[in-house]
């Protein structure tokens, strides 16, 4: 009876080891495709809560220069003030996100490139190649543009803080009266960014469906850029 009850014991234990072998077990790796189209998203709704946000910064700085010279002025300086440092947020998200989503396309396609090489037939060889220029040409037009709205994303930035250190030190009618030229200069170029960005957020949709269909046919295959 002894050696039955530690023989039963002991199946019991392997059973448990099984299961919590199984239950451990490592998820399959992302694919190369499956990647870019999670940074592709990331970005999209970057761009999203960016331009949404500049909107509201924007409009609460035209809320401080038309409250002057009222005790208001100060409970709208307020509000400008969380919108920069919301802004802030926003924008280092989007910097940093579609820094990755650039590293991670070229990446993809630098691998694509590679494996298009291996082809013995030239017309599956020519397939692959028509295939990745132009996904890479839809890509293109969310990394191309990237850059240029990084910079003037990053001026603006710049100049809404500048700004608000100004009216921290003078929100007097005469303080607000004298920014407001640059305040309205800045609110021009805040509006810019949101224009320029809508083709990026275009072909960011465009592209997260093309990759992402192929990510979600390949998914836990070996592809480009894995």
């Amino acid at each position: 009876m002894i050696a039955r009850r530690e023989i039963t014991i002991m199946l019991l234990l392997v059973s448990v080891l099984l299961i919590g072998s199984c239950a451990k077990k490592t998820p399959p790796t992302m694919t190369g495709a499956e990647k870019t189209t999670t940074s592709i998203q990331a970005v999209e709704g970057d761009i999203k809560a960016m331009t949404s946000q500049i909107n509201t910064t924007n409009a609460s700085l035209n809320q401080v220069i038309q409250l002057k010279g009222t005790p208001a002025a100060k409970t709208a300086f307020d509000a400008y003030s969380k919108n920069v440092s919301d802004m802030d947020k926003a924008a280092a998200a989007f910097i940093k996100d579609s820094d990755q989503m650039t590293a991670r396309g070229t990446d993809y396609f630098r691998e694509w490139t590679k494996s298009g090489e291996t082809y013995t037939n030239p017309q599956i060889q020519q397939l692959s190649e028509e295939r990745r220029s132009q996904l890479m040409n839809t890509f293109s037009q969310i990394a191309g543009p990237s850059s240029g709205v990084k910079d003037r994303v990053n001026s603006y930035l710049a100049q809404i803080k500048e700004i608000k250190t100004y009216l921290s030190n003078d929100l007097s009618g005469t303080g607000i009266d004298a920014i407001t030229p640059v305040a309205q200069k800045t609110i021009n170029d805040g509006q810019q960014i949101i224009i320029d960005a809508q083709p990026m957020l275009a072909a960011a949709e465009q592209a997260r469906a093309q990759i992402g269909e192929i990510g979600a046919a390949t998914g836990g295959v070996s592809s480009p850029g894995e």
